[in-house]
């Protein structure tokens, strides 16, 4: 954990000079659905998620060239729970999220 934290701050000055978008979007949808059983009627609604995310993307220049960064994150919509429990209990080799670096020139 400190070695994560001594990079971080040791990036940040780095941070503050590159060119950083924050984006990203939320699609979301009700459904509803009514059954009747006899004279019995059953009502069910929800929220659905259809393909919300959350993205934060970069660059930087390194002398003649650009070094560029991207993250996102898949962010559910109409989930129990908060997405705080989501980002904390995400895994990596899920595909929820991915990280990207490269150069340019």
């Amino acid at each position: 954990m400190k070695k994560t934290a001594f990079v971080v701050t040791a990036l940040l000055p780095a941070l503050a000079l590159a060119d950083i978008n924050l984006y990203g979007t939320i699609r979301s949808g009700l459904s509803v659905s009514q059954t009747q059983i006899g004279n019995t009627h059953f009502n069910r609604s929800s929220v659905d998620d259809l393909g919300s995310y959350i993205g934060i993307r970069g660059n930087h220049p390194i002398g003649s060239s650009n070094m560029i960064w991207q993250f996102e994150q898949n962010t559910p919509i109409g989930q129990n729970g908060s997405l705080r429990e989501h980002f904390r209990n995400r895994k990596e080799r899920n595909g929820d999220s991915g990280w990207f670096v490269g150069i340019s020139d």
